[in-house]
């Protein structure tokens, strides 16, 4: 006869409580809207005095077509939520992706290189288009960690694009590791549409050899797809065929050759790296004891890394309208690797943010060329077409030299100030 909130001043009757050995409770209740022999669940407490129970106010759906809706829809829409978190939200943060903790003083330091990955981007064939209007402009990202990845350039207007782009990863265990890549289609001004997914277990690689692939690119749905059917019920496992013909995005979207190789580090090289690991690459290298027998793949290492530029402010006149809000976008180029930022809104006083830090993959020729620029240019979008706003250049021997550049800075070709962090942070 005790009052339950949310039923106004109908009462609930329970006859009995039936508690079982294992921690599973039933009771049989009587009221307007519910149904006797209701199952009550136990709370996260696990308490055994304590229950949750969870009446039915509505009647249930008059088609159980709801329930095969959702679960249809759930890989779909969990891959949109993974997604925009890991993207928007835990990429600009660079989290460690395993902590070593040495249990016995002879423990092998997982964290140090073992070996090699030279990795060769030749060409793709059968790129679909991703927009409606428009023709097809892809670039891949490639990375084994995930806090480092490396895009190549951006091939315009092309569904058969062709890149002949070499880069070099450290590999610290190469049985479980693996060589990821994303193909993306770029837009200009709206984010880029991701193409398809592949891997290459770097185990499956023989060690020393260059190994010729074509690997097969699928769509993140279809990633998702197979995992949720290896653990669905039987049940799941209809709802999950009803609503394939509605968010199934095709088998293989494209193929890519590449050439592979793993290379295993010699005792010379795994100190030269150590070396580079405490005290920097051109420490490492002056000593003339590392000057033979050290690979271009281990000195290509050791050098290169990653410009990374936080945006704080832009303030400029060109900004200020009364008509309309501006759209904005940044975008930061070393020799032929380049990225832009998301679109931005800049407000009424001329002033816009860039939450979203900036990374551009170095090479060593770039590392080598004392001529080297880091360019940061500011973009408008307006009626007509795209300005720029103004730009920014610095040395890339100054901005390896010093790690970080920090201050507000006057833009050339423009009227205006912007405010930012320009690091330099090597692989090693």
């Amino acid at each position: 006869g005790k009052l339950l909130p949310g039923f106004g001043n109908q009462n609930v009757t329970f006859h009995g409580v039936w508690l079982q050995g294992g921690g599973d409770y039933s009771a049989a209740t009587t009221a307007h809207g519910c149904t006797k022999g209701k199952r009550v669940h136990p709370t996260p407490c696990h308490s055994p005095h304590v229950f949750a129970w969870a009446p039915q106010a509505r009647p249930p759906p008059l088609f159980p077509s709801d329930r095969f809706v959702l679960e249809t829809m759930e890989p779909l829409i969990k891959s949109w939520v993974d997604g925009v978190v890991k993207e928007s939200v835990l990429q600009p943060y660079v989290l460690p992706e395993h902590l070593w903790i040495p249990i016995t003083d002879d423990a092998e330091d997982v964290d140090k290189p073992e070996g090699v990955l030279h990795v060769k981007i030749l060409n793709a064939t059968g790129v679909p288009r991703m927009d409606l209007l428009g023709g097809c402009d892809p670039y891949l990202e490639i990375y084994v960690r995930d806090s480092q990845r490396r895009l190549t350039d951006v091939r315009k207007k092309t569904r058969e694009p062709t890149w002949n782009e070499s880069f070099v990863f450290a590999i610290a265990a190469p049985q479980y590791q693996e060589l990821r890549m994303i193909m993306w289609d770029e837009d200009e001004w709206s984010p880029p549409d991701e193409i398809g997914r592949a891997l290459l277990p770097i185990k499956e690689l023989e060690h020393g050899k260059q190994t010729s692939k074509t690997l097969d690119f699928k769509a993140r749905v279809e990633e998702v797809h197979e995992e949720e059917k290896a653990k669905a019920t039987r049940m799941q496992h209809f709802a999950m065929a009803l609503g394939r013909p509605f968010i199934k995005k095709g088998g293989t979207m494209c193929h890519l050759n590449v050439e592979v190789t793993y290379t295993p580090l010699s005792r010379k090289e795994v100190e030269l790296v150590e070396n580079a690991m405490r005290h920097g690459a051109e420490h490492a290298l002056r000593q003339r004891s590392v000057q033979q027998g050290i690979s271009p793949a281990v000195r290509e290492l050791i050098r290169t890394g990653v410009v990374q530029l936080t945006l704080h402010n832009v303030h400029s006149k060109t900004l200020v309208s009364k008509l309309r809000t501006p759209h904005v976008k940044a975008r930061m180029r070393v020799k032929e690797s380049e990225k832009s930022s998301p679109l931005t809104l800049a407000n009424r006083r001329g002033q816009a943010a860039f939450p979203a830090p900036l990374s551009v993959h170095v090479g060593l020729d770039a590392v080598e060329d004392e001529s080297t620029m880091v360019e940061i240019i500011i973009q408008e979008k307006g009626w007509v077409g795209t300005s720029t706003v103004g730009k920014l250049e610095f040395p890339l021997a100054t901005v390896i030299k010093r790690m970080k550049t920090k201050g507000e800075f006057h833009l050339q070709e423009g009227s205006g100030t912007a405010k930012l962090d320009l690091r330099w942070t090597r692989y090693l």
